[in-house]
């Protein structure tokens, strides 16, 4: 489960198989991870984009440069699914990287294994079961509605009363500025 590197790492581990712009592409943590993903994709008869991101995931969350340059080429798939490890590290990276392409990308889902990650979902015997992880909810930033999650009564209900503004016409508009909204 070494794997060596010779000169720095430029792109995610994969890429170069992949098919750019394809409808899912599937990230996960480790090398070794990403081939037990496509071997498990692969066995159900699916052709997804399957890549790694390098040098693994961090405990405070952040997302490796190298990543963040691929950011194009991430962001050509209609559904990214993050499969990062099941720990601390992999979902709190994984957390991030999905804020960070929430302003890009149409649904993304972060998966929770029932294993550490792809590779030890592969030599469990659990393949079959891996692409019905990608039927969980999608990826919603904190605190942000979508439109599509609105109903017309919801829109309806009268809101509290804010912070009165002076301006009149504003004022019946908004009904004042609230905390924790975006005005």
């Amino acid at each position: 489960k070494e794997f060596l590197i010779v000169g720095k790492v430029k792109s995610l581990f994969g890429k170069q198989s992949c098919k750019p712009g394809a409808r899912l592409l599937v990230l996960t943590e480790g090398e070794d991870d990403a081939m037990a993903a496509w071997q498990m994709l692969n066995d159900a008869g699916r052709n997804y984009n399957v890549c790694s991101i390098p040098n693994g995931a961090s405990a405070e969350g952040v997302v490796d440069p190298v990543v963040l340059s691929e950011i194009e080429f991430i962001t050509s798939h209609e559904i990214i699914v993050l499969a990062l490890d099941n720990d601390a590290p992999g979902q709190a990276t994984a957390r991030t990287l999905a804020e960070v392409l929430s302003s890009s990308v149409k649904r993304i889902k972060i998966l929770k294994m029932p294993r550490k990650d792809a590779g030890q979902m592969l030599i469990d015997g659990m393949g079959s079961s891996f692409e019905k992880l990608f039927y969980t909810k999608d990826f919603h930033p904190e605190k942000v509605i979508r439109g599509s999650e609105l109903t017309i009564e919801k829109l309806r209900e009268r809101k509290k009363m804010g912070i009165p503004l002076p301006w009149p016409k504003l004022q019946s508009k908004l009904q004042g500025l609230r905390k924790g909204e975006i005005t």
